[in-house]
Order: C-alpha cells, then structure tokens, then sequence
C-alpha cells in the first residue's frame, strides 16, 4: 500500500485543505486509464490491487494538484448507473484553444469548440468541462460523456 502524507499548507491557518482525490465510475479501468494517460497527458500515481482484490487507478493532471480515481462499480450498485453520466468534475488551462487543439490531435471528441462565457461579472475563458469531452458518442465514456 502506498502512503500519503499531506501537503505542507494542507490544514493551514486560513481553515483551507487540498483536494486529494475525485472519483469517477468506469466500466473499463484499463480503457479509462490509457484515455486519461495517452489522450489526456495524465500521469499515473497509483495503479494498484487492493487487498479485496479490487484495483484501484490514480490520475493526475499535469500539475499534479488533484488526483481522479477511476473506479469500477459493482454490477448492479447504484454507483454503476453513474457510469457515463454528468461528473462535475472540470479542467482549467491557461489557454483553452490550446489544450482543445492538443486534446483534439490526441484523439479526443468534443461535443463543440470551446466557448468563453461569462459567470457573474467575469469571463472563464479557460474552463474545460469534462462531461463534453468522449472519445467515441456511442460509448459510456470514462470522463462522464452521455
């Protein structure tokens, strides 16, 4: 088992932690991890049997400040119905154009090009949402594709 320690400014004065790990339901881990490594530029931290004999899979972004767990649901839990459904799980880049023509000459769909849009009194010119991104439509996609 690997172990973690927390970052030097988890848990500091200002009551702020870091977000260690998000999960999203797959069906196909292996199909999933190589969309998230080779597609995406992800890296892998921890790929791994678990004592009950599940595996347990860890992305990271480039940046490395969160980690997606690619989880696979037992067959018939209500974890599994979740599988290629809406994440709320999103990106940010610097340069959305950028990362969309990288992500598109890697393989990757997207539903449209990227849009900026205002949120309140600001444009979010960056936000990549991960539910618009699949590599094929007919597929329940790992990153929550419809």
């Amino acid at each position: 088992m690997n172990s973690y320690s927390a970052s030097p400014n988890a848990g500091t004065d200002d009551g702020f932690t870091q977000l260690h790990v998000v999960v999203v339901f797959v069906l196909d881990q292996e199909r999933s991890l190589r969309f998230y490594v080779d597609q995406l530029g992800f890296s892998v931290e921890i790929d791994q049997i678990l004592d009950s004999g599940r595996r347990w899979v860890e992305v990271t972004p480039p940046e490395g400040s969160a980690r997606i767990a690619l989880v696979r649901p037992d067959p018939g839990s209500a974890e599994e119905k979740l599988v290629g459904r809406f994440t709320w799980v999103f990106f940010l880049t610097a340069d959305v154009n950028v990362k969309y023509q990288e992500w598109q000459s890697r393989g990757v769909n997207f539903n449209s090009p990227p849009l900026c849009e205002r949120f309140g009194n600001k444009k979010r010119p960056s936000l990549v949402s991960s539910h618009r991104v699949s590599t094929r439509p007919d597929y329940r996609h790992p990153v929550g594709a419809r």
